[in-house]
C-alpha cells in the first residue's frame, strides 16, 4: 500500500502561529510585570535598609545632615520647617542623595535597579530631627514617587491651652503637637518640651489661650530634581505620580 504523508494547510499554519503570538505576548506582559515587581521590592528593601543604616548611625550620635550629599538640585530653598519661613542655614536643612561613606554602606547595592540612579534624602535638624528618603517605583505602567521616614508635614494650626508667663501647657488632647526648636504664634520659639509633651517653655511670656506653628510646613523635604522648581508643589509626596525624585 502506498503512504500518504498529511501535511498542515495554510490555514491550520496561521492559526497556530497566531496562537504561538497570543501566547509569546501573555509570557511578555506578565514577565515584564513581574520584572517590575522586583524591581520595586528592591527598591523598597534599599530605602528600608538605608533608613536602618541612618538609625543605628544616629544612636552612635552621627550627625544627621552628613548622611546626605547635597544636592542643589533637590534641596527646596526657603523651605518651611518648624514654624520658619527663611533662614535655615545648610546645618539645619539638606536634601541630595546617600553619603554611602558615612551610613557605612556599599554605594553600588543601593541604586535603581533599573535605571541605576541614585535614591534621594532630604532631612533636618528642626521638628525634632527628621528625613525622609524616596525612591521611583514602576507601578502600572506609571512612575510612582515612594517616600518614607519620620518627616510628617505639620500645618499651622491653632491648639488651646493655657499660659502662665513663659509657660503654655496644652490641652492633653493636643500633646506632642510641638517640637523644641519650633517657632510658633507671635515669633516666639519654643525652648523646652515636657517628657509628656503638654508644657512648653517658651522664649518670652505668652498671654494667649491658643498656640501655633508660625507657618506650615512643607509638604515634603526633596524637591523634584527634574524641575528644579522650588515651589511647595515640586516638593515630592508619597505616591505622588507628577513629582518624582529623579
Amino acid at each position: 500500500m502506498r503512504n500518504t504523508k498529511k501535511a498542515f494547510t495554510l490555514v491550520e499554519l496561521i492559526v497556530v502561529i497566531t496562537i504561538l503570538a497570543i501566547l509569546g505576548t501573555i509570557a511578555f506582559i506578565s514577565l515584564q510585570g513581574y520584572s517590575a515587581d522586583a524591581r520595586n521590592s528592591k527598591r523598597t528593601s534599599d530605602l528600608g535598609n538605608i533608613q536602618g543604616a541612618m538609625s543605628l548611625k544616629q544612636v552612635e550620635w552621627v550627625p544627621l545632615l552628613s548622611f546626605i550629599t547635597a544636592d542643589s538640585a533637590n534641596t527646596v530653598t526657603d523651605i518651611d520647617l518648624a514654624g520658619y519661613t527663611t533662614g535655615l542655614t545648610s546645618t539645619e536643612y539638606t536634601a541630595g542623595t546617600p553619603s554611602y561613606t558615612v551610613l557605612n554602606v556599599i554605594a553600588k547595592d543601593f541604586k535603581d535597579p533599573k535605571s541605576d540612579k541614585e535614591y534621594r534624602i532630604g532631612a533636618t535638624t528642626k521638628a525634632g530631627g527628621v528625613f525622609q528618603v524616596a525612591a521611583t517605583l514602576e507601578k502600572d505602567g506609571t512612575d510612582t514617587a515612594q517616600v518614607n521616614g519620620t518627616y510628617s508635614a505639620r500645618t499651622a494650626t491653632a491648639y488651646s491651652g493655657t499660659a502662665d508667663g513663659t509657660s503654655f501647657s496644652l490641652n492633653d488632647a493636643n500633646a506632642n503637637r510641638f517640637k523644641v526648636g519650633d517657632k510658633v504664634t507671635g515669633g516666639l520659639t519654643v525652648s523646652k518640651v515636657s517628657r509628656d509633651g503638654v508644657t512648653l517653655t517658651l522664649s518670652a511670656t505668652y498671654t494667649g489661650t491658643t498656640l501655633a506653628l508660625f507657618a506650615a510646613e512643607e509638604a515634603g523635604l526633596i524637591l523634584d530634581s527634574e524641575t528644579a522648581n522650588t515651589a511647595a508643589t515640586w516638593v515630592i509626596t508619597n505616591l505622588s505620580t507628577t513629582v518624582l525624585p529623579y
